[in-house]
């Protein structure tokens, strides 16, 4: 499931379905990863398919994820997980990963989220 803000653009192919992506310079879409400076702030979506200019990229709005790791309680706040192109409950606390919130929970049972990537971030010391 998803609504919310599309985007159908990057010439990516290959992609997973609920994944988290990062538009890189190169202009296609690469996994995210909360444990990388280019990878985690740069601008995210979610792919809504394997092809980001034909299935299209969730820039913001609904959806249902790939597998979100941590609590699924409603109303968590979602960050950037350090595994590729996954988001987490918890938060980021080893030295060098990004701290930036991604969304919010909606749904315990069907992982159900918010997605709304804030432009700030913190890197832990």
């Amino acid at each position: 499931y998803a609504a919310g803000d599309v985007a159908y653009f990057g010439g990516t192919t290959s992609m997973t379905k609920g994944k988290c992506y990062y538009f890189t310079n190169g202009g296609v879409w690469a996994l995210s990863n909360g444990g990388a400076d280019a990878t985690a702030t740069g601008l995210l979506a979610i792919a809504l398919g394997e092809t980001s200019d034909v299935d299209g990229m969730l820039l913001r709005g609904m959806v249902t994820p790939y597998a979100p790791a941590g609590s699924d309680d409603e109303g968590k706040k979602l960050y950037l997980r350090v595994q590729d192109g996954t988001i987490t409950t918890a938060i980021p606390t080893s030295s060098g990963n990004f701290v930036r919130i991604v969304g919010y929970m909606l749904h315990a049972s069907n992982d159900a989220i918010y997605f709304c990537p804030d432009n700030s971030y913190v890197e832990v010391a």
